[in-house]
């Protein structure tokens, strides 16, 4: 099958196919993420807090904490694939995001709980 092709076609076809391999591979390692909505779910006697949701994972915007009584912004302070920190008023919260465990400053007190973690993508 080969013998009936150019001498020159062949380096050429090579080049072509190896550049789609690699295009290939190097697209398959990214993450092709548009939408990204992390929810955590908390149910804790001490701490007054039922779900807090993260729609974008950036450092300085929002997230949303909500309570039995009323839902609050917090703003996200720092951020790493493993652990988020929210602020918001007078509240510090330190989230795993892997585990879903959770740290909570209220004032001068402190909370430990866990949360049920649940990540949509799109």
């Amino acid at each position: 099958m080969t013998a009936n092709l150019p001498a020159e076609i062949l380096p050429r076809a090579g080049l072509a196919a190896l550049l789609v391999t690699a295009s290939l591979f190097s697209l398959s390692a990214c993450q092709l993420e548009r939408f990204r909505h992390e929810k955590y779910n908390c149910q804790s006697s001490y701490l007054d807090i039922s779900e807090i949701i993260i729609r974008y994972a950036e450092t300085g915007r929002s997230a949303k904490i909500s309570s039995s009584s009323s839902d609050r912004e917090g703003i996200i302070t720092q951020i790493s694939d493993s652990s988020v920190t929210i602020s918001a008023d007078d509240l510090i919260l330190h989230i795993d995001r892997k585990s879903g465990s959770l740290r909570a400053k209220v004032n001068n007190r402190y909370v430990r709980t866990s949360c049920s973690v649940s990540v949509f993508t799109l």
